[in-house]
């Protein structure tokens, strides 16, 4: 049985920045994608991106992955999702901003057996 389940949602927070949220549990495997990707295309650049693990039985594994790819299937984190922190949240700021034109699919791994967390993205 497959526990992988991956939604998202997005918020208007202003007129110039978009936030997307990324709720993610991982499957037997470790592994969580996102398979329904974000559907609604995306116009801006990508300026901060924040992991945060759940906690509890839900924990994910320490130095879990998590790579953001775009309409292209290319990881617009540049591998900078890598060996994220099972306990703390944790903040990237690409430098310069990645430039999105399309749509972004969130993958997940090495988190562990049903484990989970979320992961935000900043669009402006």
């Amino acid at each position: 049985m497959s526990y992988t389940h991956s939604s998202h949602t997005d918020k208007y927070t202003g007129e110039r920045l978009r936030l997307l949220t990324f709720d993610w549990l991982s499957d037997a495997s470790g592994d969580s994608t996102d398979t329904t990707a974000e559907t609604q295309e995306i116009v801006g650049h990508v300026s901060r991106v924040v992991t945060v693990p759940d906690s509890g039985g839900t924990q994910p594994s320490a130095n879990y992955d998590i790579v953001l790819n775009d309409a292209q299937g290319v990881d617009v984190l540049s591998a900078g999702g890598a060996n994220r922190s099972q306990t703390a949240a944790e903040d990237i700021e690409p430098d310069p901003p990645i430039i999105v034109v399309g749509t972004l699919a969130l993958v997940v791994s090495n988190a562990g057996n049903v484990k989970g967390g979320t992961v935000y993205v900043y669009v402006t």
